[in-house]
């Protein structure tokens, strides 16, 4: 039976990867939660654990004694404003938090380590697609925790032989999502709500907005990738190929509401 330990549990992603990966008879899936809460799945093929991975000593207490193969790393701060109105925590659970797992998987013999991170690391660029090769900038607390954990999870990998891939995932939107301070839940909130739209971006800026359930797939995907030696140890970006400029992406989302007279306004 494979294992798999599964960070960030109450993430809308998370919570899809568990969802697709549930059915599985050959699956034992290991899901940490920062904190009990209401929204927990209760899904007799996981085992839930909570802990709060800024916390090194409670994780690896709750971690040393349990086996897993795979660990899919998706708990982080993941909020541009979030993470600036708050750089210390930000810090804190992404940088911290990551180095924290990686110490614990340090000590056990993993078949595979993916790293969730964001195409937020790369500079902005007028050239589409954007590949993996291309330059990075820590332009906000976000972008630089993401640049950071990425760094520290490579030298993880080298120092302890810890099959890595890191994944950049795109806009990632879609049900779940109740995170007001993320793109695609304040737009649909000033929707429902009919209020005024302040979107703190150009109107010219390229979005890649991604499914979460082809996140999710490309996620589980990206397990196979442990078995390809030529595909261990490295960066893959993650996004549905379909680019699209704020502006046109926001006025989709009106239309589709049929909600007529609220007019974005762009930062």
């Amino acid at each position: 039976m494979i294992k798999i330990l599964l960070t960030g549990g109450s993430g809308f992603i998370a919570k899809e990867i568990v969802n697709s990966l549930s059915d599985k008879n050959d699956l034992k899936i290991y899901v940490l939660y920062r904190e009990k809460n209401s929204f927990i799945q209760r899904i007799k093929t996981c085992t839930n654990l909570y802990c709060d991975i800024r916390d090194h000593k409670s994780l690896n207490n709750i971690l040393k004694d349990i086996e897993f193969d795979y660990v899919i790393h998706l708990a982080a701060k993941s909020s541009n404003l979030e993470s600036n109105l708050s750089s210390r925590e930000t810090f804190e659970t992404n940088i911290q938090g990551t180095l924290n797992l990686l110490e614990t998987c340090s000590k056990k013999s993993i078949k595979g380590f993916i790293l969730a991170s964001s195409s937020i690391v790369y500079e902005l660029s007028k050239e589409i697609p954007i590949k993996e090769t291309f330059k990075l900038h820590g332009k906000n607390a976000y972008a630089i925790s993401k640049i950071s954990s990425e760094t520290i999870a490579k030298h993880y990998s080298e120092t302890y032989q810890i099959p890595l891939i890191i994944c950049r995932l795109g806009m990632v939107f879609g049900g779940g999502d109740n995170n007001m301070n993320r793109l695609v839940p304040y737009i649909m909130n000033c929707v429902i709500s009919e209020k005024e739209m302040d979107i703190r971006s150009s109107k010219e800026i390229i979005l890649d907005p991604l499914y979460v359930c082809e996140a999710a797939e490309g996620v589980i995907k990206m397990l196979s990738y442990f078995d390809n030696h030529e595909k261990v140890n490295e960066i893959f970006n993650l996004s549905s190929g379909n680019p699209i400029k704020m502006k046109d992406f926001v006025e989709k989302i009106l239309a589709t509401s049929g909600i007529k007279g609220i007019i974005p306004r762009y930062g």
